[in-house]
């Protein structure tokens, strides 16, 4: 706030000293300098790239302020082409330096990139284009006497405070759009991806909404028409009809009870209540979920392990060959009890953690026996006439903690999302043991080993999960040894799985 206020100060020395200073600079005393182009050609159109934060102040003349380090005023390139100015950072981050533009009468604002950009005061404008990508983050304040017409994608945030004749909108990724105070006549808005959107209409408002795409209308007193593909419900903050695409629906929201109404069927919602009756007068009656977010972790998992060498070869160095795996039989088994959620974005995007157990079961090939004791871990293959070997493995059991990041495409329904999950899970070794099951001439003979394999104590997994709907499968590698350095072979486990079950 203090570096937009010097702005205003160096605007009215110049509106004083401009026609003796045609192009100037000043310098300040903690090192940075005030450079004022105001030799520019007109412009009614501004494009910032990669420019940081930015105030857009409507007076005359047209000129540009930029306050910014003095070792760094000629990374900074403004020019005028086609009636429109074009200011673009070069070799800087964004936080070094603020832009005041000054400019008469406006009809377009773009950026990319993370570009801030506000008002100092509030723009009077005929029709106005907005178009922002990146990570904007756009805070306006527009009376438009016709149409405002915004364009917002990527991770962008755009605010907008005003009134406008009309008011178009088109918003996708993870866009988010505040026109709750911008009040708009009438309003359209096509939403995709993840993006959210809060518009004020008086009249009419449409929505088009796809993907996980939300868009709010909070105050309107005419029609608002929705048109859905896949997207969650357009939400009315007030009492409203809405006309679905289907023939024969409609909907009626009166706060916090709403009815639809088919050819067949009647359904009330009362509160977290919906109750249906159908043709044949049946009532059934049940809850209302919400949205929340809850992650994919939870559940029973069944994957096969195996070992990878420090060349991410899968197999064990030729010294232990004795521990070379039987992988259709070594198995993985995940019990993960708890899970506690965190949301982040949206319902959207949050974290998970929780606690559960893990148990990995390494079957070896060619009768292996495993021995252990502190110093190291050896073994050797029995192949005593007369006997039939059944089992030969090594049991270890973990107790699992996870940090996982998540993203999900519908926050209503795990039934009905596409999931992505990410991040680590820490183990802490709680039993091991080896089991060598063979037949003779006696019957069968089961030994079990608890000896010490020098095994970490710890493991630390990095975890990767994907699914849609009810389908999950997961991976898993381990970044640290099964056994710990110079007492076992250096091999690090590794698991890929499905979940069974999950909740």
């Amino acid at each position: 706030m203090a570096m937009k206020l010097r702005m205003l100060l160096w605007m009215m020395v110049l509106a004083l000293y401009g026609a003796a200073f045609p192009s100037s600079l000043f310098a300040q005393e903690d090192g940075e300098v005030v450079k004022v182009i105001d030799n520019l050609d007109p412009f009614t159109e501004i494009q910032l790239v990669g420019v940081g934060d930015v105030v857009i102040v409507q007076a005359e003349p047209a000129m540009v302020v930029l306050e910014i380090d003095a070792e760094f005023q000629d990374k900074v390139v403004t020019r005028v082409t086609q009636n429109r100015l074009y200011v673009e950072a070069k070799g800087i981050t964004p936080q070094t330096f603020s832009v005041t533009i000054q400019v008469p009468q406006c009809t377009l604002i773009a950026g990319s990139g993370a570009v801030s950009v506000t008002t100092g005061g509030t723009l009077h404008v005929n029709d106005l284009l907005l178009d922002f990508s990146g990570a904007s983050d756009v805070e306006l304040s527009v009376e438009s006497s016709s149409n405002i017409q915004a364009e917002v994608s990527g991770a962008s945030n755009m605010v907008l405070r005003g009134r406008a004749a009309s008011f178009v909108a088109h918003i996708s990724g993870a866009a988010d759009l505040q026109a709750d105070e911008l009040m708009a006549t009438n309003a359209y808005v096509s939403a995709s991806g993840a993006s959210d959107a809060y518009v004020y209409a008086e009249k009419e408002g449409i929505a088009e909404t796809s993907g996980a795409a939300e868009v709010n209308f909070v105050k309107t007193s005419g029609m608002v028409r929705r048109i859905s593909s896949g997207g969650s419900p357009v939400i009315l903050e007030e009492d409203q009809v809405i006309l679905s695409p289907d023939e024969g629906v409609v909907d009626l929201d009166i706060g916090n009870m709403g009815v639809t109404v088919k050819e067949d069927s009647v359904r009330f919602r009362i509160g977290g209540r919906e109750v249906v009756v159908d043709e044949e007068r049946n009532v059934n009656v049940r809850k209302v979920r919400k949205s929340r977010f809850n992650g994919h972790w939870g559940g029973v998992h069944l994957g096969v392990n195996g070992l990878v060498n420090n060349n991410m070869e899968i197999g064990v160095p030729s010294e232990f060959d004795f521990m070379d795996q039987k992988y259709q039989r070594s198995m993985e088994f995940n019990l993960n009890l708890y899970e506690q959620n965190f949301n982040l974005i949206k319902n959207r995007f949050g974290l998970i953690t929780g606690i559960g157990f893990r148990w990995n079961n390494y079957f070896f090939k060619d009768n292996a026996f495993i021995r252990g004791d502190s110093s190291t871990v050896w073994g050797y293959r029995e192949n005593v006439p007369g006997r039939r070997y059944e089992k030969s493995k090594l049991v270890v059991s973990y107790l699992s903690i996870p940090l996982l990041m998540e993203f999900q495409t519908n926050r209503y329904s795990r039934s009905d999302s596409f999931h992505l999950t990410m991040g680590m899970v820490m183990g802490v070794q709680l039993r091991s043991h080896t089991k060598n099951l063979f037949y003779d001439g006696e019957g069968k003979n089961k030994n079990k080993g608890w000896e010490d394999y020098n095994l970490s104590p710890f493991r630390w997994d990095l975890h990767a999960s994907i699914g849609w709907q009810r389908i999950n499968l997961y991976a898993s590698y381990a970044l640290n040894s099964l056994f710990l350095a110079d007492k076992g072979p250096e091999v690090y486990p590794f698991s890929v799985g499905i979940a069974l079950w999950g909740w």
